[in-house]
């Protein structure tokens, strides 16, 4: 009996031993030791989301170098690249995710980017701003009602699987069906709904969606863009003839004053 005790704790304190060896041996390590010097340049602090009334603007999540997924990343790579950190992420304690009773009227503030996105009545003009998007390597979303996903199911489950997100249009009544069709059936992570009034965010509530309000253009496309244009700017436009002569410009001319152009869910990711 005691033979059979001491054994048993003689290979635990192997292990325990062997265990302890290969932490000292890995914190030695010059990727190791890279990683944890420079670490501090790539963690962020988290930032609350602003709430004014009924809109709310994102803010940022803590975000903290795992240092062992970071370490083993790097070291199947075969060196230190920073590109290779991997990340934990901590919620700011005021989130969009927290306050879906809200609507977001702009994306992240803290970046140079700005989201665009169209409002389909039908498919008239969906492969020209298509077209358009793929040339200059663009996401975007499609605010659609239940009308059109019914008759283009084909069509949207193809969209999502190529990148582009998937909302519903404010003049939309089946917010429930959209959302399964959408997200359970095409599987998009999130939903987004497209505000008009308080019913919007109610409905879309329901769905635990988020509202995107913005700003929306049908006209006078420059100088909208031009009074409007800010990191965090969300801008909606409705899909015609007119817009598809100019689109090509105003990505050109958004892109051209250093804003990126970011999907909706990289725009308001915290």
């Amino acid at each position: 009996m005691f033979e059979s005790i001491a054994l048993i704790s003689l290979l635990i304190f192997s292990f325990f031993l062997t265990d302890k060896t290969s932490q000292v041996i890995k914190d030695m390590d010059e990727i190791m030791i890279m990683i944890k010097q420079n670490k501090s340049k790539y963690e962020t602090k988290s930032i609350n989301a602003k709430i004014n009334n009924d809109s709310i603007i994102p803010g940022l999540s803590k975000r903290i170098v795992n240092i062992n997924k970071s370490y083993n990343s790097m070291k199947e790579y075969g060196k230190y690249n920073p590109n290779l950190y991997s990340y934990n992420y901590i919620k700011s304690k005021v989130s969009i995710e927290d306050n879906k009773d809200k609507y977001i009227n702009l994306g992240l503030s803290n970046k140079r980017m700005v989201s665009i996105n169209f409002i389909l009545d039908d498919t008239n003009y969906l492969d020209e701003i298509l077209t358009i998007l793929d040339r200059n390597n663009i996401k975007s979303t499609f605010f659609i009602d239940e009308d059109f996903l019914s008759n283009n199911l084909d069509l949207v489950y193809n969209l999502i699987k190529k990148g582009y997100i998937i909302g519903i249009k404010n003049t939309s009544n089946n917010y429930k069906w959209m959302n399964t069709i959408i997200t359970k059936v095409g599987k998009q992570k999130n939903i987004y709904c497209l505000y008009n009034n308080k019913k919007t965010i109610d409905k879309c509530v329901s769905i635990d969606g988020y509202t995107i309000k913005g700003i929306t253009i049908d006209n006078n496309y420059y100088s909208s863009i031009k009074d409007n244009l800010r990191s965090g700017s969300i801008f909606n436009f409705k899909a015609s003839d007119n817009l598809i002569n100019k689109l090509d410009l105003i990505i050109k001319f958004i892109l051209k004053k250093g804003y990126s152009i970011e999907d909706i869910d990289t725009h308001v990711q915290e």
